[in-house]
């Protein structure tokens, strides 16, 4: 819901005619999970990313440089001069220049796209990249400086209340696992069985593992919460699992 709010809210503010939030999982690849268009685009919700399409240098520059804008895809760079500082006889380190310009590979996936211009967000969690905000539009598109710093504080707040909203779930997965290792022993010491506690109430054992259903195989027997497929499929993985 709010990643949801937030890129109708952004869409409005931006203009911007696709805004997308990516989420990463563990391994770095790229989920849209909420997304406002114009009607006239298809829609890319619920995509999936490999971790390949934005490289680890990539990543932490994002990390760094927290804004990033294009306004026209079809622009042409134009080089320093000199091109080294002459104070140091180094690279001049341009991460967060707003007019840094973009490699070529990532202006080349950009126009395989389709897309013109673009705004990018960072989402950033503990100095983790945790997702981007994506905005996408299909001509040229210069955004306004207070338009800019607007969109930017909006996604902090967003990466505020995201860490918030993960570290209160957790914290809630948390006291129920203890619950259950609790009701285990409890089981085990009056019952002499612990399955009952694991499956006497199917939220004990879907609820913390945010799942819809479970399979226990113990003792040749076959025990059952929530959404489950037959006895004779689970017994067919099984023999699949064990060879």
């Amino acid at each position: 819901v709010l990643c949801d709010t937030a890129v109708q809210h952004l869409r409005e503010l931006t203009g911007y005619d696709r805004v997308m939030v990516y989420k990463f999982d563990t391994d770095g690849h790229g989920q849209v999970i909420a997304e406002a268009r114009s009607h006239q685009l298809d829609s890319l919700l619920g995509h999936h990313y490999p971790a390949t399409d934005i490289p680890q240098r990539a990543r932490e520059l994002y990390v760094r440089n927290r804004l990033r804008t294009l306004v026209d895809v079809n622009y042409e760079p134009v080089p320093l001069v000199p091109r080294l500082v002459p104070a140091t006889g180094q690279e001049l380190d341009m991460s967060h220049c707003y007019l840094r310009s973009m490699s070529p590979l990532h202006l080349q996936y950009l126009k395989n796209m389709g897309v013109t211009a673009t705004l990018v967000l960072s989402l950033v969690r503990e100095n983790r990249l945790w997702g981007l905000i994506a905005c996408h539009h299909y001509s040229p598109r210069n955004l306004r400086q207070s338009a800019r710093a607007a969109s930017g504080l909006l996604a902090e707040a967003i990466a505020t209340r995201i860490a918030a909203i993960e570290t209160y779930a957790h914290a809630q997965v948390a006291i129920m696992v203890r619950r259950l290792e609790q009701r285990l022993l409890e089981a085990t010491s009056t019952l002499g069985d612990w399955r009952p506690a694991l499956f006497g109430n199917p939220r004990t054992i879907l609820q913390p593992l945010d799942a819809t259903g479970a399979a226990l195989f113990y003792d040749g027997e076959v025990t059952t919460a929530g959404d489950a497929p037959s006895t004779a499929e689970l017994r067919a993985l099984i023999e699949w699992i064990q060879r």
